[in-house]
């Protein structure tokens, strides 16, 4: 079901589970649900703007570290991107202004208006490793189907699509171009949600955070703002709509912020491509330069160049999703080929344990969006090594990927693997530390400054202090073996 499909009261009580506060797959005793339920009933009671402190010069956005933030690298050339775990008194206020009944609606209105571009990534409630699944299953195969029906696929993205959204193009989206240009009224709640974004970013108006569903559906009110403008500029040159033969001419479908154009003309396929580029510009945003896949290239292989035959050689097969992700990091198939070799781990014979950590210590180099399921991997290998080689292998594993760490994530799952075997890692992620500190019990409180909470008054910051985000139980219940259903798929 997606989130569209929702009466406001349900749409709040999704983005309040925990699973969409965080999108950036932290190990499941990360647990922020009773903290931000907590801010929920402190909202009931009084105005954001109650709870801040009397001193005027301190305002939430007077600083610049009032989320926390994550980093993860998208390969192994430096390229960093930026997750941030939002100040929970701000996220709730967020949800509580996008679900009002009044506002829930307007956005479902708007969002129902239809474009020539079909997009896939709603926010959907299910598991979300089966949705991930189902996704790129039939996102692979609507790809194929398509390309025995158009000669060419043009593929692109938005660059840098968070950070350059301009704060205003939410009101620009719900109220359309005359809210730049009319005075409109102060109470419309597109104003509000600018408010908080610029509250959290330090008054900035560029950018919103990248790092969870509420977020993702932010951008997904942005992205249908542009596919609809997209379509506009389509239908002014109605030649382009359709062919002679008044069949479809293209297939225009997004994902996030990718787009997939398919064409029978190359020359059509460049004149869409332009027309999204110039809707892009005048909103301050720019096109990644275009990948062109042919049909030919689908009898060649080249779309999914490699399968995993799940009875055959676990080295081979591990060896070939390795190849792949040499050309074509952290894409979708990577992941799912992974999940696929975890899933059916135990029909495999002749495992090479040593040569199988070498080649998923390699994956996870490179490859961000891997750390979770790899490790997952890991820790079966781990487990069916000799007894008198398990200590050696893991810390072989962790050495050779610490040395080479480049992600607050990757840091808090290496972590979580020495938790499983009573290793309590140092971490340089505070929320490592806070982990080290719940186990160690040295600190009176369980999460201190994790957020910058100077802004809220006394009672508000210690409330925020005192209630755990670390779920006790599910840290004496970890195994050695991560199974399949605590693999968080990291999205990023």
């Amino acid at each position: 079901m997606k989130i569209t499909q929702l009466k406001p009261n349900q749409a709040k009580n999704f983005l309040m589970e925990n699973s969409s506060y965080s999108t950036a797959g932290l190990p499941i005793y990360f647990d922020f649900t009773y903290l931000l339920w907590a801010m929920s009933d402190i909202l009931e009671e009084k105005q954001l703007s109650e709870l801040y402190v009397a001193n005027t010069r301190v305002r939430p956005e007077n600083f610049n570290n009032i989320n926390y933030k994550l980093y993860t690298s998208r390969s192994e050339k430096y390229d960093w991107r930026k997750l941030e775990l939002i100040h929970p008194l701000l996220y709730v206020e967020l949800v509580n202004i996008i679900t009002k009944p009044y506002n829930w609606t307007k956005i479902k209105n708007m969002l129902k208006h239809e474009s020539l571009v079909e997009c896939l990534s709603l926010p959907e409630l299910s598991n979300k490793a089966e949705s991930f699944r189902n996704y790129s299953s039939e996102s692979e195969q609507s790809s194929l189907d398509l390309l025995r029906k158009y000669k060419y696929l043009f593929k692109t993205d938005i660059s840098n699509s968070y950070d350059s959204f301009d704060k205003d193009l939410i009101s620009r989206a719900l109220y359309g171009k005359r809210y730049l240009k009319n005075d409109v009224k102060k109470d419309l709640f597109g104003k509000q949600i600018t408010s908080i974004l610029k509250l959290m970013n330090n008054g900035q108006t560029k950018g919103i955070p990248e790092g969870s569903v509420l977020m993702d559906f932010i951008a997904e009110i942005n992205l249908h703002h542009i596919d609809l403008e997209f379509s506009k500029k389509i239908n002014k040159d109605s030649y382009l709509y359709l062919d002679q033969n008044e069949i479809e001419s293209f297939k225009i479908i997004r994902y996030r912020d990718n787009y997939s154009i398919f064409t029978n003309d190359l020359g059509l396929a460049k004149k869409l491509v332009q027309k999204l580029s110039d809707v892009l510009k005048e909103l301050e945003m720019r096109l990644n330069p275009a990948k062109i896949i042919t049909n030919n290239d689908v009898i060649k292989g080249k779309l999914k160049p490699y399968g995993v035959n799940l009875y055959g050689n676990f080295d081979d097969s591990l060896l070939k999703i390795s190849t792949y992700a040499s050309k074509f990091p952290n894409s979708n198939i990577l992941l799912q080929e992974l999940i696929e070799l975890h899933r059916n781990f135990a029909h495999y014979k002749h495992i090479n344990i040593n040569k199988s950590m070498s080649i998923l210590v390699g994956i996870i180099g490179g490859n961000n969006r891997t750390f979770a399921v790899c490790l997952a991997i890991l820790s079966k290998l781990i487990k069916i090594a000799p007894t008198k080689e398990k200590a050696k292998a893991r810390l072989a594993i962790l050495h050779n990927i610490e040395i080479n760490r480049n992600s607050s994530i990757l840091a808090l799952w290496l972590q979580r693997i020495g938790l499983t075997h009573d290793e309590v890692f140092y971490s340089y992620e505070p929320l490592g530390r806070l982990i080290i500190c719940h186990l160690s019990k040295t600190y009176r409180f369980s999460n201190p400054e994790l957020w910058n909470s100077k802004w809220i008054n006394t009672v508000t910051r210690n409330i925020i202090e005192v209630i755990s985000i670390v779920n006790n139980k599910a840290i004496l219940g970890l195994e050695e073996v991560i199974g399949d259903d605590k693999i968080e798929i990291f999205k990023y």
